[in-house]
């Protein structure tokens, strides 16, 4: 299995705080927010190698992180060679380009970099595992959370199959779910992205992908326990120093 994590986008919320540095190397606890989700991803015995998607204004900053970082599964900084937002070729761009790049036929694991959480990637794997060859997805409940047009919001049947998803709605309409920005994509369907890709080229939003996916095969969802920050903006940030 590999892992690929998405740290390219270009921040908009943090403006008060070191706007210039990804928001993945933010410090929470001491340490860069990205430090606690590969903790979770290296302790996985699954995964082979780490990806890392960066764009070009941030390599040097995330090169000097990785020099001094202590790992045991490698780690590898691609960039997607974009140096400002207009030349941003989104997430799902990225996530195809490191596919493509680096030849992966294999299970991948996806996780955006500006989240922190507290529950087991272990347990999200086992299921991921047995809703194969069907891709899985990260959700948390949404009534405590503000700014609910910031998220992907998500719509389950009882199966736990998602029968809507709606990249950052103006409402709900029956969505109850966030998602998390973690994702399981078996190797049968990673051929599906450049499909997408083909057809859809100004929805390059990792979200409308997998409501993409979601309207053409099946998608299930993984409901995450405890807590969960998206430090994308100044007031999550602020939120997981304090309570994370």
């Amino acid at each position: 299995m590999k892992a690929i994590i998405l740290a390219a986008g270009y921040r908009k919320g943090l403006n008060t705080f070191q706007k210039d540095l990804s928001s993945a190397l933010l410090p929470v606890r001491g340490r860069p927010a990205i430090e606690f989700l590969l903790e979770k991803i290296q302790i996985l015995p699954f995964v082979e190698e780490i990806f890392i998607v960066i764009n070009e204004r941030c390599f040097l900053p995330f090169q000097a992180w990785l020099d001094d970082y202590v790992h045991h599964v490698p780690i590898r900084l691609i960039s997607n060679g974009s140096c400002g937002q207009k030349d941003n070729c989104g997430a799902a761009g990225d996530l195809a380009l490191v596919i493509k790049k680096e030849h992966i036929d294999d299970d991948v694991i996806v996780a955006g970099a500006d989240n922190i959480f507290s529950f087991s990637l272990t347990d999200f794997i086992h299921d991921a595992f047995r809703k194969k060859p069907f891709p899985l997805i990260a959700v948390y409940h949404g009534d405590a959370k503000p700014k609910l047009k910031r998220y992907g919001m998500v719509k389950v049947d009882e199966a736990q199959r998602v029968i809507d998803f709606c990249e950052k709605p103006p409402r709900r309409n029956g969505l109850n779910l966030i998602s998390a920005c973690l994702y399981f994509l078996p190797k049968e369907k990673l051929s599906t992205l450049e499909q997408y890709l083909a057809i859809n080229t100004n929805g390059c939003a990792i979200g409308d992908y997998i409501k993409w996916l979601s309207q053409n095969d099946a998608v299930f969802a993984f409901e995450g326990k405890g807590d969960w920050f998206d430090i994308g903006d100044d007031d999550s940030y602020t939120e997981a120093i304090f309570r994370f």
